[in-house]
């Protein structure tokens, strides 16, 4: 057989070998002049060979795309060099769909071409995936990258140029360690949890700073299945620096609460501390003014007698605010122990009267009890009095000179003391406010006080497993209502 008799045996054995091929393909002189076309050529343009011959090719391209194509192939042909491309081809129903485009040279023993070899391979829906897929990636909020297995950052976001401040050109091809060298470190996260992933094939969650650009990122990253890594993380700087300053908050909160725990224990030592120091002077004074009231040398002296009565009783309201003095330190510091027994309370009522009788008729007050039978419960005799007493007594102290109310009754297990003046009134806003320690609804100029006293009167009631209300209105008198339960 000559030899171009093995030349044209060859080209059909290679023209019925690319006949049947699934790709588009053809073949073309070393000019680029296309001479033939295999049948699924004709097949999805819809064209002839008469319609192809030559440089026809170009008609079912996109005009716009076509300049380039050109140009690529007329380096080729200049150079020898291998063409890859891809671009549409428009098929016979006038859409266009994408094709990789692979021509390469044939030669002769001496080096020359002698064809060109061309297929157009579909990758049209290829392509549309990869085009969502980057679509998708570029309208997420997450920053992605994606690291093959060499740890090669081969797909990136554009939020991720942005968190990371480098761009595509930067990173593409390059590995992770060398764009973003701080995170080479044994002891970084970004280290020891990206190669967990790529080695043990388990997804990762974690949070790490990255120093050199002062951001805390949160990372996810999951294996692929074909051995890479994608990466999506989010700046989560704001709010670390958020958490940093609720912690530095919480903090001085902590701080300052301290603080004033440990004042609040040195106020209520000093007022213990004051308070028997008080109470030494306090009882010799009210020794004195007894003793000179039952001397029979100053009977006839009226004058003297109403003076020392007056001293006597405000050496009584003396130690009353001493004992409140005592009792704020006991009930502040949770050092409360009740002593607990069978108490008549209409009695106790009736007890308190006595003792602010003297009180009510200088403020010519009218006090009325309403108490139709006894009430007996198990209770501390001593704090109620106290409850009581500082009930009426400021009922008695803001009334204006009206009648004060009291009444005792008893509804299934529990007792009841009403307390009841028309006088000043408090406001709404206050009526929470006024059982707290030293807080005041009124000015202290105007009426005197420690304002302690409601909130000795709740503290007990509570410790009693009662309650203790106030309904008023300024201008309208005010009505506290106790109750307690029997046992």
């Amino acid at each position: 057989m000559t030899g171009m008799n093995r030349d044209e045996a060859n080209e059909r054995q290679f023209r019925a070998m690319i006949e049947w091929m699934p790709q588009l393909a053809w073949w073309a002189k070393p000019d680029g002049f296309i001479d033939y076309y295999n049948p699924r050529w004709y097949e999805y343009t819809g064209t002839t060979p008469a319609d192809m011959e030559g440089w026809g090719w170009q008609s079912v391209h996109d005009p716009a795309l076509l300049p380039s194509v050109m140009e690529r192939w007329q380096h080729s042909i200049a150079t020898g060099e291998p063409f890859e491309m891809e671009f549409p081809l428009r098929g016979r129903d006038g859409n266009f769909r994408w094709f990789l485009t692979r021509v390469s040279p044939m030669r002769d023993e001496a080096g020359g071409i002698v064809r060109w070899i061309g297929m157009n391979t579909d990758i049209d829906d290829q392509k549309k995936a990869n085009d969502l897929l980057s679509s998708t990636l570029e309208s997420m909020s997450d920053a992605f990258f994606l690291l093959d297995p060499s740890y090669r950052m081969v797909l990136v976001n554009r939020n991720q140029e942005r968190v990371s401040q480098t761009t595509r050109a930067e990173t593409i091809g390059r590995s992770f360690w060398e764009v973003f060298p701080a995170t080479a470190d044994p002891a970084s996260k970004y280290w020891t949890e990206y190669h967990r992933v790529m080695e043990q094939r388990t997804p990762a969650h974690f949070e790490e700073y990255y120093a050199p650009l002062d951001v805390w990122t949160e990372v996810d990253a999951f294996p692929s299945r074909d051995g890479c890594i994608a990466v999506f993380f989010r700046d989560i700087s704001e709010r670390k620096r958020d958490e940093l300053r609720r912690a530095q908050l919480l903090e001085r909160e902590r701080e300052a609460r301290a603080e004033a725990e440990a004042a609040n224990r040195a106020k209520d030592e000093f007022l213990a501390i004051a308070s028997h120091e008080l109470r030494t002077p306090l009882q010799t004074l009210k020794l004195s003014t007894q003793t000179f009231l039952r001397s029979n040398e100053y009977a006839e002296d009226e004058k003297l007698r109403s003076r020392l009565v007056k001293m006597d009783r405000q050496a009584d309201r003396l130690v009353e605010l001493v004992d409140s003095l005592l009792d704020v330190t006991k009930l502040g510091s949770g050092s409360l122990v009740l002593d607990l027994d069978e108490v008549e309370l209409v009695e106790l009522v009736r007890s308190s009267f006595a003792r602010h009788e003297q009180e009510s008729r200088e403020a010519g007050v009218e006090v009325i009890l309403e108490a139709p039978s006894p009430v007996v419960g198990r209770w501390d005799r001593q704090r109620l009095e106290q409850v009581v007493g500082n009930l009426i007594g400021n009922a008695i102290k803001y009334g204006e000179g009206r009648p004060v109310h009291v009444s005792v009754t008893r509804t299934g297990e529990f007792a009841c003391v009403v307390v009841r003046d028309e006088g000043i009134g408090i406001a709404a806003e206050h009526h929470e406010r006024i059982f707290k320690r030293f807080e005041r609804a009124v000015p202290v100029t105007n009426y005197g006080g420690f304002g302690v006293g409601l909130w000795i009167v709740s503290r007990w009631v509570e410790a009693h497993r009662g309650t203790v209300k106030v309904v008023s209105t300024p201008g309208a008198g005010s009505t506290f209502t106790v109750e307690l339960p029997l046992r």
